[in-house]
């Protein structure tokens, strides 16, 4: 409400703008636009809808690929591609073994995604990281921390390229958050805020399966 006359407003959030309106008491719009409204100590939020969210909630020993996440738009659940299987441990997605590859299909190719990993130790032999628009079994984009630097590869029909390296610091076993922007050709990655790595490639910019 404004101070004189109580006023009605209405605010409607757009994507780049705040629209304005400004009503009398009867509910009829004003058509006199000229006015001022002070906005000091507004705050406008934009809900953020979760296409796919997973806290690992579940029994000891139950496989991935069994377990139910807490948000699943699609409806896929998680996907097992490769030849070994991750399961739930206290309430963590856990694997001691190597190369496995889960994803989930979110419905969307521009996308956050928001990780947090753990590791055991030496990341020479420990490197869990992100698979980003996976399409299929030769093409696919994903991230790795390797001792103290984060790398982004894609891969096209089976081939594998190096496409951006940057340094990041001692890794650690973590916590360690891993916040991954997807936009249209460009790529925004990094590690507690650090570890940035940008890059920019239409190569399966419309693949909407994420994982790790």
């Amino acid at each position: 409400q404004s101070a004189a006359g109580a006023k009605k407003l209405g605010i409607q959030h757009g994507t780049n703008t705040v629209t304005l309106d400004v009503f009398s008491e009867s509910e009829e719009e004003l058509t006199n636009t000229g006015f001022e409204v002070d906005l000091t100590g507004w705050t406008f939020t934009e809900d953020i809808t979760s296409l796919f969210l997973d806290t690992f909630t579940d029994s000891n020993g139950v496989l991935l690929e069994n377990h139910v996440p807490d948000v699943d738009v699609v409806g896929s659940g998680w996907v097992n591609v490769s030849s070994s299987t991750i399961e739930i441990q206290s309430n963590k997605a856990r694997t001691t073994l190597d190369n496995q590859r889960y994803y989930a299909d979110v419905g969307a190719s521009d996308v956050t995604i928001t990780c947090k990993i753990i590791t055991d130790g030496d990341l020479g032999n420990s490197r869990p990281g992100l698979l980003l628009r996976y399409v299929d079994a030769s093409n696919y984009w994903f991230w790795i921390p390797v001792s103290t630097v984060a790398q982004l590869y894609e891969v096209t029909a089976g081939a594998q390229v190096l496409r951006a390296s940057v340094s990041f610091g001692t890794y650690g076993t973590g916590p360690r958050t891993v916040t991954a922007v997807m936009s249209g050709d460009d790529f925004t990655i990094d590690v507690d805020g650090g570890g940035l790595i940008t890059y920019n490639s239409s190569a399966h910019n419309t693949a909407t399966k994420f994982g790790f």
